[in-house]
């Protein structure tokens, strides 16, 4: 980030009121809050007005609640247009995904093999290698209950936390599944990572919050990803990307439609290649892959909301179009 930069200021052994005092002095145009209510966030800063225009995004994905953020960034799957008077902020609607990541990864290529993981060789594969503190117990128990329905079958996770991983073995114990179906990857360079997501059938998505870079490094390298549209911003997040990727059957309305679109796609190998074709077709265009082309709308929000502060207008919710 330093060395993207025309002029990189350290904040973190200055205090808010020196930080603040710093923004001002350099006039900064457009301050950009990047935690929110997060861990090493200071909403002090934005409190004390700084900038003439500052924006929540990416780090606490919902509103502050506070008078000091002018706008936030989001997109039309993660915020529908009637919740907006639920947002202390306006809105910046960036499409096609309101997050901006680094292009497509590249896996990488050393060969991978099931028994490499403990991964049955002709079982069905489950994967959800979004963080354990994501998985709550009713997408636990649906998950569960997918194991009981397609024999053989195992879920694989990610071994993040010793305190996490036995407590789920003890839980998948507790819903009469035994816990060797539970299948717990270490954690490896991110190409491997990358490189066996194609050990695994399917994804399965978090429910309360959406896996992020999870969901994205999946879909990036082939994996289908099933998902819940939830009612609130981090619970729709992998619906936005599946939208923009033209996935939209991967998404579910409720707990039921995804339990049964599990099962379905367990048991229909057709499908699901037939899915996993789409996926790798759509993902050749698709802007949620192309950074320039995100970094683009996102520079052409922020010229669109100076321009209406220069010209003594009042901060409004915009939406970026897909040809802007």
């Amino acid at each position: 980030i330093q060395d993207g930069c025309d002029e990189f200021v350290d904040i973190r052994e200055m205090s808010s009121h020196d930080a603040a005092r710093r923004i001002v002095e350099d006039e900064v145009d457009i301050m950009v809050d990047l935690n929110g209510y997060t861990i090493g966030g200071r909403l002090e800063i934005a409190a004390m007005r700084p900038a003439p225009l500052q924006i929540n995004f990416l780090g606490y994905p919902g509103t502050v609640g506070g008078g000091f953020f002018d706008y936030i960034i989001l997109d039309d799957v993660v915020l529908d247009d009637t919740e907006e008077s639920l947002f202390s902020e306006n809105v910046i609607y960036l499409p096609p995904y309101y997050g901006v990541n680094n292009g497509r990864p590249q896996p990488s290529d050393s060969p991978q093999a099931r028994g490499d993981f403990n991964l049955p060789e002709d079982g069905f594969v489950f994967c959800s290698f979004n963080k354990p503190n994501k998985i709550e117990p009713v997408i636990f128990e649906c998950w569960m209950t997918l194991l009981k329905d397609t024999p053989d079958s195992v879920l694989w996770l990610i071994d993040d936390n010793p305190v996490a991983t036995e407590n789920l073995k003890l839980e998948a114990a507790a819903h009469e599944v035994d816990p060797g179906r539970l299948v717990f990857a270490g954690k490896v360079p991110k190409d491997q990572h990358l490189a066996r997501h194609g050990l695994a059938d399917l994804g399965l998505d978090t429910r309360i919050y959406n896996g992020g870079v999870t969901t994205w490094d999946a879909l990036a390298v082939g994996l289908p990803v099933i998902t819940i549209r939830g009612d609130h911003v981090p619970s729709r997040a992998t619906s936005s990307m599946l939208t923009s990727l033209g996935m939209e059957s991967l998404i579910a309305a409720d707990l039921d439609a995804y339990r049964s679109l599990a099962l379905k796609l367990a048991v229909n190998n057709e499908e699901l290649k037939r899915l996993r074709d789409s996926l790798a077709e759509n993902a050749k265009t698709a802007a949620l892959f192309d950074t320039e082309i995100s970094v683009r709308r996102l520079e052409r929000a922020y010229q669109k909301i100076w321009e209406t502060y220069a010209g003594g207008g009042e901060p409004q919710s915009i939406r970026i179009k897909a040809d802007d």
